[in-house]
């Protein structure tokens, strides 16, 4: 079992990566007495994104041999960096560009992950190509107002919620209306 980490977005599109376990691997920090908050969590990494402020953040386990953290930023780009094993060697596997205005939202399900967006889209993502992104965009639905969050319902999970600006709500049958 490998260590937990939690990841932190930032306005100034850094990723900051934090053991939560009370131990560390960075040799910085072993050397240096750390006292209060970053003993407890210390800080593991800084990932850098761009400029932009980092929208959102999600882990993806599935197809490929290390788990993935996808980091979405108000530039519209999605970037991949694949999560080390064992050391802090994070690096970058790819980026995305396939909305045209910022990327709020992500959702992580068993065989796909769902970008929101500004742009007023959800992105449909398949798990199944391994490190090929490009190829992974399967489907784009046209939501008709900016899409600010998404969700999946507990009790169906081919069901996705996609939370809209105007106030509206849509319901999406994986399999049908995507």
């Amino acid at each position: 079992r490998g260590r937990r980490l939690r990841y932190v977005g930032s306005s100034d599109g850094i990723v900051y990566v934090y053991g939560v376990d009370g131990t560390t691997r960075s040799l910085f920090n072993r050397q240096k007495k750390r006292v209060g908050v970053e003993r407890t969590y210390p800080l593991e990494a800084e990932l850098d994104n761009g400029d932009e402020v980092v929208g959102a953040i999600a882990l993806v386990r599935e197809n490929t041999t290390r788990a993935r953290l996808l980091v979405a930023s108000w530039d519209g780009f999605l970037r991949v960096w694949a999560v080390p094993l064992s050391d802090l060697e994070f690096y970058l596997v790819h980026t995305l560009q396939h909305h045209a205005r910022r990327i709020n939202d992500i959702l992580v399900a068993q065989r796909h992950f769902v970008t929101a967006s500004d742009d007023g889209t959800l992105r449909y993502y398949g798990l199944f190509h391994g490190d090929d992104y490009e190829n992974a965009l399967e489907r784009r639905v046209e939501c008709g107002a900016r899409v600010k969050c998404v969700a999946m319902t507990p009790g169906d999970p081919g069901v996705v919620l996609a939370g809209l600006a105007d106030g509206r709500v849509l319901v999406f049958e994986l399999g049908k209306s995507m």
